[in-house]
């Protein structure tokens, strides 16, 4: 009986390990489990409590799921969830960044050919212009012909596209590309 509502308290709590999780209680804070104890080895593990998680299911076509399962086995995640939930604030941010007045980060990177006539002076100047959005850049020598640049970028999300393009479009760059995120995403360690 109190194995099976342990069990269940450790359901909404998450624990790594690749060992079994079995089930001498430790302590409690309130009526929440904050470690527990393997049988055997009497290992101890620390949990913490998932604000809020919530469970729901989800209806899918196999040949997605399997493509999905491929996709997240490539990328590393031991789980669907935590594939899901990053997929989830991925997009949540993207509509966030999509505000014109949100405030955002963001980094462009730019490739180029630094033979190209005066480029290199038109690039700089483009980030003195915009010395208050520009953060920071950095500066790499590719190859005796080709430089790359990446360039931090903090301000409302109209500039930082704007600032990007004119970046991007500058002739004799040959690969550019903006990744934006919301700069205060509401989640604070």
């Amino acid at each position: 009986m109190l194995e099976s509502r342990l069990e269940a308290s450790l359901s909404r709590c998450w624990a790594w390990s690749s060992k079994p999780v079995v089930r001498h209680f430790v302590s409690r804070v309130g009526s929440t489990p904050t470690s527990f104890r393997q049988n055997t080895q009497n290992e101890s593990y620390t949990i913490g409590l998932m604000s809020d998680l919530r469970r729901f299911g989800v209806a899918i076509e196999g040949e997605l799921l399997d493509q999905f399962d491929a996709l997240m086995e490539k990328k590393g995640y031991t789980n669907r969830s935590e594939a899901f939930r990053d997929l989830a604030r991925a997009e949540l941010v993207r509509e966030s960044a999509q505000k014109p007045n949100a405030i955002v980060v963001g980094t462009v990177t730019i490739v180029y050919d630094h033979h190209v006539r005066l480029l290199s002076e038109k690039l700089t100047e483009l980030q003195h212009q915009h010395h208050k959005c520009v953060v920071s850049a950095l500066h790499v020598h590719l190859d005796h012909d080709h430089c790359l640049e990446v360039i931090v970028l903090r301000g409302k999300a109209k500039d930082v596209q704007q600032i990007a393009d004119s970046l991007i479009a500058t002739k004799g760059v040959t690969h550019g590309r903006l990744i934006v995120a919301v700069a205060d995403s509401g989640h604070h360690h």
